[in-house]
This record gives C-alpha cells, sequence and structure tokens, in this order.
C-alpha cells in the first residue's frame, strides 16, 4: 500500500508506466519507476540518450544521468569541446 501511496505523489500514472514500457522498460518495480519518475526520466529522456549512443543503457543508468543534469545538450557541449581540444592539440612528431 506504501509503493502506491508514494506512486501517486511521484505522479507514476498509468500512462508513465506505458510510456516507459513503450522505450523497453517493461515491468518494472514500483519502486524503480518512482525513482525514475522521481528525477525526471520520461520516455523522451530515454529517446534522447538513445539517440546520443546509449543503446543499452539501464533505466537506473538514466536516473543517474537525470540526478547529475546530464542531458543531450551537455553531451553535445563536451563532444564539441573535446573536438576542439583535439584539433587545437600541437602535434608531436617521435
Amino acid at each position: 500500500m506504501n509503493e502506491l501511496i508514494e506512486a501517486r505523489m511521484h505522479e507514476v500514472s498509468a500512462a508513465y508506466i506505458r510510456e516507459m514500457a513503450e522505450v523497453g522498460f517493461p515491468n518494472l518495480p514500483v519502486r524503480d519507476l518512482v525513482e525514475a519518475r522521481m528525477h525526471g526520466v520520461n520516455a523522451a529522456f530515454v529517446r534522447q540518450m538513445r539517440a546520443e549512443g546509449f543503446d543499452d543503457i539501464s533505466l537506473a543508468q538514466l536516473t543517474e544521468l537525470r540526478i547529475h543534469d546530464i542531458s543531450r545538450e551537455y553531451l553535445r557541449e563536451m563532444e564539441a569541446l573535446h573536438e576542439q581540444m583535439r584539433q587545437d592539440a600541437p602535434v608531436v612528431e617521435v
């Protein structure tokens, strides 16, 4: 009963459960759904992270990304910075 109350408090609705199942997370324990929803993991975020190359990412890992504010924009910014630094690095000949 407590899980149902917690699910309701964090807006884990039937629609949210269906969305998560549709993006590859069916039959999750209520606790996992609450944790993900509480931190803003939704189907759109799952799709964004998969589009960035995280094909086999777990729900727990997606939740960790959200907890630490790792977004698609952040990933792209870091990727661009890495590319710029790589291009600016001096060539060392051996």
